[in-house]
């Protein structure tokens, strides 16, 4: 159960990043406002080049099909090296869902739209994934 719930949200995760990699605004359709929602940096009115997009939706995708083979459910890779990138998954994500609190982070994301939804959405979402997968991991 908690692989499946950890997949479909890297999969909403993965989509959105694919959408604004293909250039679709969403869920805000003007990008300038998104901006300030989705990504926060100082003095930024342009999302990310759409190769960041996209290399963002592409690891989600490889985070997915690792949550599957921590859970069991694929077998692709030796079991050390799964359980050995499980750990170092679940730390990025742990390190990034603690970038939410931490001042040197607000600095360089300091639109306060973003900085809300990151203490608020992102940075919990960011350290459930990141237990959730080193619990799958043990």
């Amino acid at each position: 159960m908690i692989a499946g719930l950890v997949i479909a949200v890297l999969a909403l995760i993965g989509a959105v990043h694919a959408l604004w990699g293909a250039r679709i605004w969403w869920p805000i359709t003007d990008e300038a406002r998104l901006v300030t929602f989705a990504v926060g940096g100082k003095g930024m009115v342009r999302m990310p080049p759409a190769a960041a997009c996209y290399a963002v939706a592409a690891l989600m995708v490889l985070g997915m099909v690792w949550v599957m083979m921590l859970a069991g459910w694929v077998v692709v890779l030796p079991h050390p090296l799964v359980t050995v990138g499980g750990f170092v998954m679940g730390a990025v994500f742990m390190a990034r869902g603690v970038a939410a609190y931490v001042p040197w982070f607000a600095r360089i994301t300091p639109q306060p739209e973003f900085r809300r939804m990151d203490r608020r959405i992102y940075g919990p979402l960011c350290l459930v994934i990141g237990g959730a997968v080193l619990i799958l991991g043990q």
